[in-house]
């Protein structure tokens, strides 16, 4: 059936009932997400469950992939064509299409509101055709510009390759890019690629999982015949169509941007060439990791060293913790001993706070000074560690440790979970990522 339009009713239980009219020719995508165009606000619907193609020749509905499916007459489909009347079951939605016949024109193809008119009532216009000579400025800096393309090596639902624009060519999960990635793992807006005179730049916006460039994380990086660039889990090849920048692939990032520098102001004076810029991204990350390894060797020598000082006061007989202490008292006598426990097994925490108990009954106590700072450097050193740990994860074990922390802490809050399990995986997922609102706001939760 040829449409001209089609309406949507969209019903759910408790629900007004909504009604949604579109004209033909258009893409509509249906999902959970607030930027579909058909929003179904529900845990159930995924973010991008469905598309509905509107034609002149027919409607389409093709699932998207979604977790829960998309289902007609108690079957779930992936394409579907749809006739007027028919009902879909997105769960809990469902979705009553109705579709708007197009107006039959006459045979000449004109409508009864058109008045005849006579040739003496037509004008002859001259016009001269625009010669070559006559390109405006924009023209000739377009012409100018290089053609390229982004061929798709790894993604889904995507066309075989994108041209690149005279005004560039935006990338990102929402609608509105140039080219639309249904890949979780990229951002709405993700990265754009833009003519710089000669050259085409790639720049990311800011995304969540980064832009890379044959392997490497870049913010922007001037491009080069045979270059991947990965987006998310999606990934192109660049490539120029008329000859330019056939250079190797990824020049090192400095250069490029001395180069870069030197054409948008020609008239300032030539970079020296005594001290060449080197890439400082590895460099500095690399003197950072040995930084940072190097105090975690002076703490821990500092701890040995605090051992050897102590052993004369922290030997114990073979027949368990014996205190000879005749100055303390009963109470702090326990504290010391569940102390030298605890710090035994490595609760270092819990063995700080009863050394502690024990200062705040016997002020100045040697020994409970000392295993006291002792247990809180073991402490710091075991904190250090586990945040070198996490920093040093790949993205996608940072984003499954994340997953995992959200799900106990919501079993938790439901339950079936053990709280302090939850609120320590939620502080280590904050070692991560110091501000993450999910999981601030969990943690909050769980502790209220």
């Amino acid at each position: 059936m040829k449409a001209h339009g089609i309406e949507i009713v969209v019903t759910s239980p408790g629900q007004p009932i909504r009604r949604l009219s579109f004209d033909v020719g258009v893409v509509l995508h249906l999902g959970r997400a607030m930027d579909n165009d058909v929003v179904l606000c529900d845990i159930g619907v995924s973010r991008r469950h469905a598309r509905l193609l509107v034609e002149a020749d027919g409607v389409f509905l093709e699932d998207m992939g979604s977790g829960n499916g998309t289902y007609f007459r108690g079957e779930r489909i992936r394409r579907l064509t749809v006739n007027n009347g028919d009902e879909v079951l997105v769960e809990p939605f469902t979705l009553r299409f109705v579709l708007v016949p197009s107006q039959p024109s006459s045979g000449d193809g004109l409508t009864g509101s058109l008045e005849d008119v006579d040739d003496e009532d037509t004008v002859e216009v001259m016009v001269q055709p625009q010669s070559s000579e006559a390109k405006t400025a924009a023209q000739i800096a377009q012409d100018s510009q290089p053609r390229a393309r982004l061929v798709t090596l790894v993604g889904h639902r995507l066309a075989p390759g994108y041209p690149v624009r005279p005004d560039g060519l935006s990338i990102g999960r929402s609608d509105s890019q140039d080219i639309i990635l249904f890949d979780p793992s990229a951002s709405r807006s993700h990265a754009r690629l833009s003519h710089v005179g000669p050259d085409i730049w790639l720049q990311d916006d800011g995304s969540g999982n980064g832009t890379f460039v044959n392997g490497s994380r870049v913010r922007e990086q001037c491009l080069r015949h045979g270059d991947r660039i990965r987006v998310g889990s999606t990934e192109f090849r660049f490539e120029f169509l008329d000859g330019f920048g056939r250079e190797p692939p990824t020049l090192p990032q400095a250069k490029v941007r001395v180069k870069r520098l030197a054409y948008r102001a020609p008239d300032t004076a030539p970079v020296p060439t005594g001290r060449q810029s080197r890439p400082r991204g590895p460099r500095m990350v690399a003197m950072a990791a040995v930084g940072g390894f190097a105090i975690v060797l002076m703490l821990i020598t500092g701890g040995l060293l605090a051992l050897y000082v102590l052993d004369p006061i922290l030997e114990v007989p073979a027949g368990g913790v014996k205190v000879s202490e005749p100055s303390l008292t009963a109470p702090a006598r326990q504290h010391l001993v569940r102390g030298r426990a605890l710090f035994e097994q490595a609760r270092y925490l819990d063995a700080a706070s009863q050394y502690y108990a024990v200062l705040s009954l016997a002020p100045g106590h040697p020994e409970a000074t000392r295993m006291g700072a002792l247990s809180t450097e073991y402490l710091t050193l075991g904190y250090l560690k586990k945040g070198l740990v996490l920093r040093s994860l790949s993205e996608s074990e940072k984003l499954k440790f994340r997953r995992k922390s959200l799900r106990l802490a919501k079993r938790a809050l439901a339950g079936s979970g053990k709280r302090a399990e939850a609120e320590a995986a939620l502080m280590d997922t904050l070692v991560i990522w110091p501000k993450d609102p999910a999981v601030m706001a969990l943690l909050a939760s769980l502790r209220s």
